[in-house]
Parts: C-alpha cells; structure tokens; sequence
C-alpha cells in the first residue's frame, strides 16, 4: 500500500508542477520580451526587416516600433504597435512575416518577411509555438527549439536578434510574451 501511495503523491505532485506549463493557442495579439544575462526583458522591434531588440527610439528610424504579433495558422505575422508611438509619423510596414533561418541557412538574422512570396530558400516561417508564454521553434522533426540569441548591434542599447547565433558575441534568450514587471 505504501507504494501505491507514494507513486499517487508522485503523479499529483508531476501533474500539479506541470499544469501551467501547456502549450497554448493563439491569442488575439502579443508582444515578446527578451530575457537573459544582463537583459531584463527588452521589447522586439523592428524597422520592417531585420529583428531588434530593446528600445526602438534608439535606432533612429521613423519605421522602427515595438512589434504586436497575430497569428495565423501558417505564421505569426507582425504590425508596428502604433499605440504610443511619438508624433503623427507611423510606420509604414504591417503583417510582416517572422522568419529564423533554417539549418541550411549561414545566416543567423531573424527578419521580418513582407510577403509570404518573399520566402528565400534558408527561412522558415511556419514553425513558431508558445510553451506556457516562451516562444519556441518546431523543427520539422517536432523538437521544440529555443535557440535565440541577442547580439549588439552598432547603435549602443539596441541589440539585433539572431537564431542559432555561434559566434561567440551573443547572449543567449529567452523569449517570452511576459512583459518585465517594472
């Protein structure tokens, strides 16, 4: 009987641990928020290419602002969140395609796509998942990657976002829909 016991107290206590950490399903709409040593939760942006992270005023581009993303069944795709964006100049890119490199790829860069047409051979954009609130990349296997990296950009503060990254300069992330609790 003592056994019985303990093997119940064993799956409640794995059932109880794991209850939050299920794969969720699109919502209406999101930001992400990169998390690793030294980065407490720098907001993705983008300039409508190439993949920033931390505070977008600091690129010093009128196209650049914070992503909201919205799901598709094929893709997250991206708009600017214009909601408190300075002055009356919005940026003129919207429903852009995320895109990481495959492992063929020598490229490192997550980008954003304007069309579906636009897919190079080397990308994959239908491939991203929530486990809990981290973002993840499906294999074509079915593994469940998490490779990000942040990688300093040329502009101080401003960090470009890379997939699988190798060379030493990055930081390795997480990312999450979580914003940082200020």
């Amino acid at each position: 009987m003592r056994f019985s016991v303990s093997v119940l107290a064993a799956l409640l206590l794995f059932t109880t641990a794991s209850a939050g950490l299920t794969i969720r399903e699109s919502q209406t709409s999101f930001q992400l928020y990169a998390y690793g040593e030294g980065l407490g939760g720098l907001t993705l942006f983008s300039a409508g290419g190439n993949a920033y992270l931390g505070d977008y005023k600091l690129l010093n581009d009128s196209q650049a602002a914070p992503v909201l993303f919205t799901t598709t069944e094929d893709a997250w795709l991206g708009s600017p969140n214009t909601t408190n964006l300075p002055g009356s100049d919005v940026p003129t890119w919207s429903h852009y395609t995320l895109a990481v490199p495959s492992d063929q790829s020598s490229s490192h860069q997550v980008i954003f796509l304007e069309s579906s047409s636009d897919l190079a051979s080397g990308l994959v954009t239908n491939c991203f998942t929530f486990y809990g609130t981290i973002a993840f990349v499906v294999t074509a296997s079915g593994k469940m990657e998490s490779l990000w990296y942040a990688v300093p950009s040329d502009t101080e503060g401003v960090y470009t976002l890379k997939w699988n990254d190798q060379s030493g300069k990055g930081v390795i992330l997480i990312i999450k829909s979580t914003p940082p609790s200020n």
